[in-house]
């Protein structure tokens, strides 16, 4: 790709991954920070079942330079086909298999289900919860499908990444500091140290072992 054919393209970073898994703590602090997420608060768009939201929609034209939404898993191949992005870095946060399945089922028991917007679909489901299935016994298998998914698009297209551990990045500062650093080079260290601080709360970060 040429340097002409790159401007004349949408540039994005985004934060995807199964969910359940960081990704709203990571647009928490990228916006206590100050950096461009469509955000100006911390607790903005949130769901109050699940501590989780603030996300964003690659295509829609008012979308920030950081977009976070799980449905990339999905969507991301159908974004990258249409060929007006170019994914500057992808942030993918991991969490083991069985928790991340766990959380889901658990956040699914709490509250009826919303219209939750799909690309250009609505669907029914909790927010935070069950997704693809309404088994729990599938949940797994749909996560591990969506991962997969997102590993081969990224893979095809080249797209710079970084693969991050969940509960580690929401409590341990010098760890997530490490990873983002090499991408928003211009943050200052002793004001990351502050904003994490503000944000992170091991207080939500559920155990299911």
């Amino acid at each position: 790709m040429t340097n002409h054919e790159s401007k004349n393209k949408k540039h994005k970073i985004i934060i995807t991954g199964t969910g359940r898994t960081g990704t709203t703590f990571l647009v928490q602090l990228l916006t206590s920070l100050g950096l461009d997420t469509g955000f100006t608060k911390i607790n903005e768009k949130m769901y109050d079942n699940c501590n989780a939201g603030m996300e964003s929609i690659i295509t829609d034209p008012d979308a920030p330079y950081i977009v976070k939404n799980p449905f990339l898993c999905d969507e991301l191949e159908d974004v990258m086909e249409t060929g007006q992005y170019v994914i500057d870095h992808a942030f993918i946060p991991v969490r083991n298999l069985n928790d991340a399945a766990a959380s889901r089922i658990a956040v699914s028991k709490k509250k009826s289900p919303l219209s939750i917007l799909f690309g250009n679909k609505k669907l029914r489901q909790v927010p935070g919860g069950l997704i693809h299935t309404e088994k729990p016994s599938e949940l797994k298998n749909v996560l591990t499908r969506q991962l997969y998914n997102l590993i081969y698009v990224i893979t095809v297209y080249g797209i710079p990444h970084t693969f991050m551990e969940f509960p580690r990045l929401a409590t341990d500062s010098s760890y997530l500091y490490l990873k983002i650093s090499p991408v928003f080079s211009n943050i200052d260290h002793v004001d990351f140290k502050k904003a994490f601080n503000e944000v992170s709360n091991s207080n939500i970060i559920n155990n299911f072992k």
